[in-house]
């Protein structure tokens, strides 16, 4: 097998032959089967775009700097949506496991369905936020980069999610939101503990020394991250897992 370029694409080609007969699937395309399935576009133009997405210039830029005229402004768009799409996808199938014994574990939940930001701005799109994507539930460990999030904070959703994501012999750190009562009481996890800080009256407990200063900086860092005008709410988690995927490549300085 070898690859030729005809008609300004590149193909595969098969140049086997069995008794004489030639291979039945004589001719592949590159693209087939990758990301540049199905596009028109060239593949250098497609490629110069994701450079611009993995070094975080906004789509405006890279508009400018891809040379795409204003008849094809939805490409850049479409194009950032799919390496976004890409990160959602490889972040759930490569997240860390988070914690273990001796190791800290922050949790927190966060509104997103507040005022635009600087109450300029249309943060929120034109569509409504449904009760489902209102709010966002993160775990991060401290002293890493490493960050999982989900766009739900009701105790059914969040127990699996904490099951699949930390170790054993975890020591939680939380606020005092109805669900994470008896936490470690309730996850699938050995050797658990668990600290709530009561935030109407402190910012760290007292007693304990347990707070969630980590986990709320981490959110004010992933709402920074959101684009400023025209995010719609569907779009929330593909933006939060484009946001562990660039902090996941941090930590690992790759």
């Amino acid at each position: 097998m070898h690859f030729e370029k005809q008609a300004n694409t590149w193909y595969w080609i098969c140049n086997r032959r069995v008794q004489g007969v030639k291979c039945s699937r004589g001719k592949l395309s590159i693209r087939d089967e990758t990301v540049f399935d199905n596009s028109r576009l060239p593949i250098q133009a497609i490629v110069w775009m994701m450079w611009h997405f993995v070094h975080r210039l906004s789509e405006q830029q890279c508009k400018q700097y891809t040379n795409i005229g204003p008849k094809n402004n939805k490409t850049v768009v479409a194009w950032y949506a799919k390496c976004r799409d890409i990160c959602f996808k490889w972040i759930w199938a490569n997240k860390p496991k988070l914690g273990g014994f001796g190791k800290i574990v922050e949790m927190d939940e966060s509104h997103f369905a507040g005022a635009p930001k600087f109450g300029r701005g249309r943060r929120l799109g034109e569509d409504p936020w449904e009760n489902c994507f209102k709010w966002a539930f993160s775990l991060t460990e401290r002293g890493s980069l490493d960050k999982t999030v989900h766009h739900s904070r009701s105790r059914a959703m969040l127990l699996p999610l904490i099951n699949d994501s930390c170790a054993e012999g975890t020591i939680f750190c939380s606020d005092g939101w109805k669900a994470y009562v008896k936490l470690n009481e309730n996850v699938d996890l050995d050797d658990t503990l668990h600290f709530a800080v009561n935030h109407s009256e402190n910012y760290a407990d007292p007693t304990t020394g347990a707070h969630t200063q980590t986990i709320e900086g981490l959110w004010n860092h992933a709402k920074d991250f959101l684009p400023s005008f025209g995010m719609k709410p569907r779009d929330l988690d593909s933006y939060l897992s484009a946001f562990m995927w660039f902090r996941h490549c941090k930590a690992s300085k790759t």
